[in-house]
């Protein structure tokens, strides 16, 4: 997934991104007030109606993957 992949809305009108548990934890940190975020075993799904924050969030998570 990039960047320009965050896609339309759900129909609740939240953008949902799904990363890795251990490259989650500097976005709960970052955007606490401004996500909603559910735990699903190794995953988090991360729910925001920013689409400015779900591209910073594919960003940052795009770039952790790297290293």
């Amino acid at each position: 997934m990039t960047v320009n992949d965050v896609g339309k809305p759900d129909p609740e009108g939240f953008y949902v991104i799904i990363i890795d548990k251990d490259l989650g934890a500097n976005v709960v940190k970052m955007f606490m007030e401004k996500v909603v975020i559910e735990d699903y075993g190794d995953k988090l799904i991360i729910r925001t109606r920013s689409r400015r924050i779900a591209k910073r969030i594919l960003l940052m998570s795009t770039k952790l993957q790297r290293l």
